[in-house]
């Protein structure tokens, strides 16, 4: 809800809920354009047992060229401007690495054809 209700809905249809990838791993959220996932933590990810998945996933991401960022459950309830904020980070750096990636550089060479 609050992904749709940014910017007057700018991300309306931007993105993919549960979306999984490698056949292993599943983000709660995933913006395609920018190689952006979006972790929503609850209290279950202070448990060694999830941590030690969270960082595999992690890696994961990382050779598949996807930035994750990491939101915890108090972040989505509690203050709207810090969860804002974090967000449009998330999405300068998801964007920034793109970029520099062999998919934002294979569309930027496609681009100068």
């Amino acid at each position: 809800m609050i992904l749709n209700s940014l910017n007057n809905g700018v991300l309306k249809g931007r993105f993919v809920r549960e979306w999984s990838f490698h056949d292993k791993w599943i983000l709660d959220f995933y913006f395609d354009e920018v190689r952006l996932g979006i972790e929503v933590d609850g209290s279950i990810h202070n448990r060694k047992e999830q941590q030690a998945k969270d960082s595999l996933k992690e890696l994961a991401c990382r050779y598949w060229s996807i930035t994750l960022i990491r939101i915890t459950n108090q972040e989505v309830f509690g203050n709207r401007d810090r969860l804002v904020f974090k967000l449009r980070e998330g999405w300068k750096i998801a964007k920034y690495n793109y970029s520099k990636s062999i998919y934002g550089r294979s569309n930027v060479a496609k681009e100068l054809e």
